[in-house]
């Protein structure tokens, strides 16, 4: 139920940025992106245990790196196509904000591992 809450919030927070709050909303993207790292962890450990892979926190971490490089991916892809042939609103705003995101997704998954360890 957690996922989905986290999930359901990211969507929401995401329509919202695309509304104009990316742009106009200091560190809006480095939260999203914060919540977004803890959600990708969440997500691996689910996974994980599902397929009955043993995982540790550095497992974690990883998955949730991956997972943060390949939504930097597709905002890449986004920019090049759509933004290019369509004019859609741009999603990277440079090499600096591609960095950005992965470390709060990396911050993301750290904070993660600390709030389980602390409930362990």
């Amino acid at each position: 139920m957690t996922i989905f809450i986290l999930i359901f919030t990211l969507f929401v927070l995401h329509i919202f940025g695309t509304q104009g709050l990316y742009y106009s909303t200091f560190f809006y993207d480095k939260i999203l992106h914060l919540i977004g790292g803890l959600t990708a962890g969440l997500i691996g450990i689910e996974f994980f245990k599902k397929v009955k892979i043993k995982s540790n926190s550095v497992v974690i971490i990883l998955f949730t790196v991956a997972v943060g490089i390949g939504w930097e991916l597709f905002e890449f892809t986004w920019d090049m196509v759509l933004v290019k042939h369509y004019g859609l609103p741009v999603m990277q705003l440079g090499l600096a904000d591609t960095i950005g995101d992965l470390v709060f997704d990396l911050l993301g998954a750290l904070l993660l591992i600390l709030i389980i360890r602390r409930k362990v």
